[in-house]
């Protein structure tokens, strides 16, 4: 069974529940979810979880207003900026402003596919289980 706090972030990752206090509060299978949906590793203990799924969070969340073409997100972004992303996320972190803006995209991409099909996968189970029976009617 999933918890509310465990909805509203799958549903919405501006929310202000996005913070280590709230996170702390998930089941560890919860924290997992989460991380498969930002296509974030899911080992790790509870507090290293949390942590890594703020961090991936702030990053898809920067990253997402850019496009797939590398120039532009080079080109608002300074080279340390960029590096200290990519060894956030376990990047590869030399190479040209471009070429680690490519990577930080390609990632971002990447993650965004992992994590859809696993919505996907998801929502497919949960249609395939039985409905609840009620004693009441709607």
């Amino acid at each position: 069974m999933t918890s509310s706090l465990f909805s509203v972030l799958m549903a919405d990752p501006q929310s202000e529940h996005w913070n280590g206090a709230d996170l702390q509060k998930l089941s560890m299978a919860e924290l997992q979810g989460l991380a498969k949906l930002f296509g974030a590793p899911t080992s790790g203990s509870k507090s290293e979880l949390a942590e890594r799924l703020l961090t991936y969070r702030k990053i898809r969340i920067r990253l997402s207003r850019y496009d797939d073409n590398a120039e532009s997100l080079a080109q608002s972004h300074g080279r340390e900026s960029l590096r200290s992303m990519c060894d956030a996320l376990n990047l590869w972190k030399s190479g040209s402003k471009v070429q680690l803006a490519a990577g930080l995209l390609n990632w971002r991409n990447r993650c965004r596919v992992e994590g859809q099909t696993f919505l996907a996968e998801m929502r497919a189970e949960a249609q395939s289980r039985p409905a609840q029976l009620s004693l009441f009617s709607p």
